[in-house]
Formats: C-alpha cells, sequence, structure tokens
C-alpha cells in the first residue's frame, strides 16, 4: 500500500494552476460522466420506493414497517460481511492496474476480496439465521410485529449480496460506473418487484416478500457474475486461483468495514430507536422510513460522485499529482452542491406531495424531510471529504470519526425521540450528520491539503433561496398541502436554473456540460478559475 499522502502545501491553489498535468486530462470528465450515471441510476431507479408503496398497500403499514426493521438489521451485518472491501477494491484495484506487474497484481487484489467475501457472507448467514431470535429479542408466533421472524430468513440471503457487492465493486474499480447503476438499482429490484407482487398474487403474505428478498438477491449474483467476466475477460481462472492473498487490501479495507457499518447506524438508528421507544408501532417505522427514503435522495447526490471520484483520486494519489488532485476535487464539489441545491429544494417543498404517492397516512410527517434534508447540507457544501480521506490512506481516523458521531447520534435519538416521535429522530439525526460534515471538511482541510472553493458555493446556495421564495409563498397561499406541495415543488424547479443566470452563475452550468462533453478546451477553462483557491 503507497505511503499516506501528504497535506498540498498552502500555496496548493497556485500550484495547480501552473502545476504540468501529469494526468489523463480526462480524469474530471471520467468523475463527472461517472457521478451523472450513478445519480441517474439512483435517484431514477424508482423500483424500491414502488415495492415499498406496494407492500404498504398490499399488505399494510405494519407490514411495510416489519419489513423495514428487519431490512435494517440484516444491512448493517451486510456491511460487518463485506470487510470493507468495497471501499478497498475502489482503491486497490486502479492502483494494481497501475503497477508495473497488474498480471499478477490485480489477480492477487480480486482473489483476496472474493476469498474473504464469500467466507464472511457464508459465516454470517449461519450466525444470523441462527440468532435472529436472540440478537433482535423478539419472539412469538405473529411474524408482522417480530423482525427476529423476518431476520431469521431473510440471512440466506446474506453470501449473495456480499459476493455481488465485492464483484460490482471490482468492477467501478475500472471506472466502469453503468454496470453496477444496472444491476444494483435496477435488476436487483426489479427482480424483488416481480417475485413479490406474483407471491402476494398467489395468496403469500410475509413469506412472499422474504422469498422475493433471497431469490432476487442471488439472481443479483448470477448478473453481477456475468458484468464482472465482462469486466476482467483477460483474467485466467487459474491464476486467480492461485494467486496470492493481498494483506495491504485487508489492512486497509477492514477498519473501513467498521467505518461503514458506523456510517449505515448514524443513517438507521433512528429506525431502529423508533421501533425501541415505540414497541408494537409497526406503522411508525414504515411512516418514518418512507420519508426517510425520500430524504435520502439528497444523499445519493454525494453518493454518486463519491464512487466515480475514488478510483481517480486513488491514481492521482499514486502519481502524486498534487495540481490536477486539487482541480479535481474542487470541480467535483461543485458539481455535488449544484445537483444537491437542485434536488433538496425540489424535495422540501414538494415531500406532501410525494408522500400522498406511498399513502394517506404519510401525508401528515411530510415535515421530517426538509429535516433530514438539511441535515445533509454540509456535507453536501464540504466537497467529497470523506472520499478523500479513505483515498489518502486514512481509513483509521474515519473509523474514529464514525464512532464518535454515532455515539453522538444515539444520545441525541434517546434524548428526543421519546419527546418529539419521529421529529426528534429527525432533528437528532440531522444534528449528527451536521456535525460530523463539518469535522471531515476540517480535517481534509489540515491533514490532505483539500478544501471546497467556498466562494462559488456561497453563489449557489444563494441562487437556491432565491428560487425557494416563491414556493415557499406558494405553501402559505394553498390548501390542502398535496396541492401546495406538488406546485411549490414544480415552481423551484423552474427557478433554480433562472436564479442562476440572474446572480450570474449560468456559467457553472455549462462548465458542467462542458465537462461531460469531453471538450478538453472548455475543461481547461473551466479548471482555471480553481487557482483562486480553497476559500
Amino acid at each position: 500500500m503507497p505511503p499516506e499522502a501528504g497535506p498540498v502545501p498552502p500555496s496548493h491553489a497556485s500550484a495547480a494552476a501552473s502545476a504540468p498535468r501529469t494526468t489523463s486530462p480526462g480524469d474530471a470528465t471520467a468523475v463527472a460522466r461517472g457521478g451523472v450515471v450513478n445519480f441517474l441510476g439512483t435517484a431514477s431507479g424508482f423500483v424500491d420506493p414502488l415495492f415499498l408503496v406496494f407492500v404498504s398497500y398490499a399488505l399494510g403499514a405494519g407490514t411495510l414497517g416489519s419489513f423495514v426493521l428487519a431490512s435494517t438489521y440484516l444491512a448493517l451485518v451486510h456491511r460487518i460481511t463485506t470487510v470493507g472491501l468495497d471501499k478497498g477494491l475502489l482503491r486497490h484495484v486502479p492502483i494494481a492496474r497501475e503497477s508495473a506487474r497488474p498480471a499478477e497484481e490485480v489477480p492477487a487484489v480480486l482473489a483476496t476480496a472474493l476469498r474473504f467475501a464469500f467466507g464472511g457472507g457464508v459465516l454470517g448467514a449461519i450466525v444470523v439465521g441462527g440468532l435472529a431470535q436472540i440478537i433482535v429479542g423478539a419472539g412469538g408466533e405473529d411474524p408482522d410485529g417480530h423482525a427476529g421472524w423476518w431476520l431469521a430468513w431473510m440471512a440466506f440471503a446474506l453470501p449473495a449480496q456480499t459476493l455481488s457487492t465485492v464483484l460490482l465493486t471490482a468492477v467501478r474499480g475500472t471506472s466502469r460506473m453503468a454496470p453496477f447503476v444496472v444491476v444494483q438499482n435496477f435488476l436487483i429490484p426489479t427482480f424483488q418487484l416481480v417475485l413479490a407482487v406474483l407471491g402476494v398474487a398467489l395468496g403469500g403474505a410475509a413469506g412472499a416478500l422474504i422469498a422475493a428478498f433471497v431469490i432476487s438477491a442471488y439472481l443479483g449474483l448470477l448478473a453481477s457474475g456475468v458484468v464482472f467476466l465482462r469486466a476482467f475477460s483477460e483474467l485466467r481462472w487459474v491464476a486467480l486461483l492461485r494467486a496470492p492473498h493481498r494483506r495491504e487490501l485487508i489492512a486497509f479495507s477492514a477498519p473501513q468495514g467498521v467505518t461503514d457499518m458506523m456510517n449505515l447506524l448514524l443513517g438507521r438508528v433512528d429506525i431502529i430507536m423508533i421501533a425501541a421507544f415505540f414497541p408494537g408501532r409497526s406503522e411508525l417505522v414504515a411512516i418514518y422510513a418512507i420519508a426517510s427514503l425520500l430524504a435520502g435522495t439528497v444523499k445519493k447526490v454525494r453518493l454518486a460522485f463519491d464512487i466515480s471520484l475514488a478510483p481517480v483520486l486513488a491514481r492521482l494519489l499514486e502519481r502524486n499529482a498534487r495540481g490536477e488532485l486539487a482541480r479535481v476535487y474542487q470541480q467535483t464539489g461543485l458539481w455535488v452542491w449544484l445537483l444537491y441545491a437542485f434536488v433538496a429544494g425540489g424535495l422540501c417543498l414538494g415531500a406532501p406531495f410525494a408522500l400522498r404517492i406511498a399513502g394517506a397516512d404519510y401525508v401528515d410527517a411530510w415535515l421530517v424531510v426538509p429535516i433530514l434534508v438539511l441535515g445533509r447540507l454540509v456535507n453536501a457544501a464540504g466537497g467529497l471529504a470523506q472520499t478523500a480521506l479513505l483515498m489518502s490512506g486514512r481509513s483509521r481516523l474515519e473509523l474514529v470519526n464514525n464512532l464518535l458521531i454515532n455515539l453522538v447520534n444515539v444520545a441525541l435519538n434517546a434524548v428526543l425521540i421519546p419527546v418529539w416521535g419521529i421529529y426528534g429522530a429527525a432533528i437528532g439525526t440531522s444534528a449528527s450528520l451536521t456535525v460530523f460534515g463539518v469535522l471531515r471538511v476540517v480535517q481534509v482541510e489540515r491533514l490532505v491539503g483539500l478544501g471546497p472553493h467556498y466562494g462559488r458555493m456561497a453563489g449557489i446556495g444563494a441562487a437556491a433561496l432565491v428560487a425557494a421564495v416563491p414556493g415557499c409563498l406558494v405553501h402559505a397561499a394553498v390548501d390542502p398541502v398535496v396541492l401546495a406541495g406538488g406546485l411549490a415543488a414544480t415552481t423551484y424547479v423552474l427557478a433554480y436554473p433562472v436564479a442562476l443566470w440572474i446572480l450570474g452563475l449560468s456559467s457553472e452550468l455549462s462548465s458542467a456540460w462542458s465537462f461531460l462533453r469531453g471538450d478538453r478546451q472548455q475543461r481547461r477553462g473551466a479548471l482555471e478559475p480553481m487557482a483562486e483557491g480553497v476559500g
């Protein structure tokens, strides 16, 4: 594993403008295209929400709440069985391909990941499947109110989920983003929805959902294997089987596996604690989960660019291309903030209308959505700080970050949920995310020497506020709230580009478009303003 990258000198911004470009001029374009593909795939991936809406209408909010709670527990276990290999492969696959002996290094990295993924998935299924009742502390014959009953059967999907994650991440490490989006966000959810509809139509209920969940996981594994074989067609299976272990991959990945579990826990502990404070109220879990799913769309903006930026950062850090590193990091941060402001405004204003699709019971909780969306504001405005920390080799620091922030999150939720219910959960989670976001930004600026372009980001934020004013007026003047939400969201979507133009920020849109087109001259012009500095 290469040594940890040191900070960019304080003068890195000006040096970035004059330093020779030692990397491919397509690095930033690869990030832009990959980020857009990932975001469109996840944000327009309507199948998962459609599945939840189907369960809510067909089987009721109580059954949906039990399924969501069991899925939450299983997702936490999945992060453990993956051992952080998804993040490890994003860093080590590009490094192995850039090494002097790629024919030896690439099979070694892939073989190490696959061995650990298979072992972790099988072991996790055995442990969770056998001890689910004890782990969750649930029992009884009625499955609707007992997540342990669901978890015991859904655990059979763990080996397939773990191997699929590793196979698709290895492909992403080659900067191929579309296969991951297609398999993870379309094929697997579609398999699950179709199988669930068939099962319920044939008279099934909880058992039909579990069967759909498990079978779709193995169909997804089959699709992931096909994608993997196409991406690494030059590999010989004999070489893969005989390849030695790469301890540096596990040394990097293991702490990140715990970090990823902490990250997931940060986003799911509110659901777990709602279930704990309101036992027997599965419908509350369902209502909060639907609102949280809607608000989580803004998180997909950052995650989409995280995925495409990670292999590029790994290559730039390996080559010590500090000038290009600063340019790509700042430009990607601007893209994330530009898209976040667009999506966040529409979600906050249009939440009542969107929640009505899931059912009338969900509309009253619409304020949960803007509370959770605002909690991710710092994460979006601060740039892709977590990716920078991880790709610079600071996975242990991220582990400490996550441990601390989860303690804060649990404490806040424990205090606020009994007082304000699901609104307390949203406030506690958002406060924790804000603290976490500020901490990461400071660490990246001090340790890695990278930071967002605060001036340009402030301009985009001002445009979003201007665009939100007409939508707020619509909410104040129109009743019922569902109609107001639809009109307000439409108003914001139309007003946002106009506000950018009025404030003289339309160049941000044209800059993003030039990178997507891959035009070198426009890319160079768009990157030069990065020399203004970090803030």
